[in-house]
């Protein structure tokens, strides 16, 4: 253990010899003391290779964790544990561990994030040196185009902070403007927001616009599109954090290919957790139309950059020519559950692509900020199968490696399930590959 004093006040460090902290611990906590009352704080930790990836705290863990895994995560009052003592709430003078555990019972309120510290593994100036925009692929930094950031929201500023102080660090040689959606905030929590948008540094263009209509996502994007000023649109779930400075730049890049209509990242959850690498087309003879969308959560491939059936729009650019041209999001037929995959249909009956950008990391725990007004989602995907029934035409889509910017070119769109087939799997596995690629085949030559 060791111990900082930060305005007049004691506070200890857990630290462990394994990592290294950022060093701006102090100056974060006396920024948080000027306007929370805290009795500790704690942080993240970063995994820096081979991309940065923020693993976001479980706080609802602490109860039942190691003490081992707290260390260096988090701060505590020296005052609060001595207090806690003499209450008799912990066993010892420096147990540090039961304290935390104590306040989160009694006080959680009290227990401060602190979203610019960090846990690391190696220190932060090796990494940097090694991870440079001179490691892009070059031939998407030649593209330079602007980009409106579209967040819809209700409530939930703490989401909203996290969300905004990604977006504020990426690195974009272009104009970036971020455009809010608010759906029925309460004047507290809208002051709340309007305020972190005006810290944010003055060469991001802002809006801050109101839909004061029950909830509905899809007129929610549109209404942010129809105001946009940039040529790729990202829409942007306000729980998605991007995990690296460059997230942005990646996806507006492939965004500005030819013929295409969204770019997505990999999405991970909480401790890493593999949440998506993109979505894919299923046969499914259960359902109307033969086949269905998921998103795909197979890590083969999930660091590669190929194409895909769609991108999930909790975070997803799109060229605004493209969203013009396919009318947005339908706000009558698929108002939140299934209005990006209704995208998607059209953009592919149209002849366009969706690219998945497996080096891009986004972290994004799925139902954090979902709505309570929605509809039942059987009922959503019926009404989705029955106005496509062509679904399964577009199978070959979720596993196509094309000849994109770092990445192989591959002649045939097999090349995934080869690749699996080879690998050793069990019978039960090999034989449901076997029957999806003969699948696939009759539908190519023919």
């Amino acid at each position: 253990m060791k111990a900082i004093v930060v305005s007049g006040r004691e506070w200890v460090v857990a630290s462990s010899p394994r990592y290294w902290l950022t060093q701006n611990l102090a100056q974060e906590i006396a920024r948080s003391l000027l306007t929370k009352k805290a009795a500790a704080f704690c942080w993240d930790d970063l995994v820096l290779t081979p991309q940065p990836m923020r693993l976001n705290w479980p706080r609802c863990f602490v109860e039942t964790i190691g003490e081992n895994h707290l260390s260096g995560r988090f701060a505590v009052d020296k005052s609060v544990i001595q207090d806690l003592y003499k209450r008799g709430l912990v066993a010892q003078r420096d147990d540090w561990a039961g304290a935390l555990r104590e306040l989160f019972k009694t006080s959680p309120e009290l227990v401060i994030h602190l979203p610019n510290v960090f846990r690391l593994p190696t220190p932060l100036s090796d990494w940097q040196s090694r991870h440079t925009e001179a490691n892009l692929p070059q031939e998407i930094l030649k593209f330079d185009p602007s980009v409106s950031v579209i967040i819809n929201y209700r409530d939930r500023v703490e989401l909203m902070e996290s969300c905004l102080m990604a977006l504020e660090h990426q690195h974009l040689p272009s104009r970036m403007e971020i455009i809010l959606v608010n759906n029925q905030s309460t004047p507290e929590n809208r002051e709340k927001v309007d305020g972190l948008l005006r810290k944010l540094p003055a060469q991001i263009a802002r809006q801050h616009l109101d839909y004061p209509y029950p909830f509905n996502h899809s007129a929610q994007s549109n209404l942010g599109a129809r105001h946009a000023n940039g040529d790729i649109l990202v829409m942007v779930n306000n729980d998605a954090q991007a995990q690296s400075p460059y997230t942005l730049r990646l996806l507006a890049g492939y965004a500005s290919l030819p013929g295409v209509a969204t770019v997505g990242p990999r999405f991970v959850g909480d401790n890493g957790r593999l949440v998506s690498s993109g979505v894919e087309i299923y046969p499914d003879a259960r359902l109307l139309s033969g086949a269905g969308f998921k998103e795909s959560e197979q890590p083969y491939y999930s660091r590669q950059i190929h194409e895909t059936a769609g991108n999930s729009f909790a975070f997803a650019a799109i060229p605004k020519t493209v969203w013009d041209r396919v009318g947005g999001l339908d706000e009558t037929d698929f108002i939140n559950d299934y209005n990006d995959v209704d995208f998607f249909m059209r953009t592919l009956r149209l002849g366009l692509r969706h690219i998945y950008v497996g080096n891009a990391t986004v972290y994004h725990e799925p139902g954090t900020s979902r709505s309570p007004d929605r509809p039942s989602p059987k009922l959503i995907l019926e009404r989705f199968c029955k106005k496509y029934p062509d679904i399964s035409q577009f199978v070959d889509r979720s596993y196509r490696l094309e000849a994109l910017p770092s990445v192989p070119a591959t002649p045939k769109p097999f090349s995934v399930y080869k690749r699996l087939r080879s690998l050793h799997f069990t019978r039960r596995i090999r034989r449901a590959v076997s029957e999806r690629l003969a699948r696939l085949r009759v539908k190519y030559e023919h």
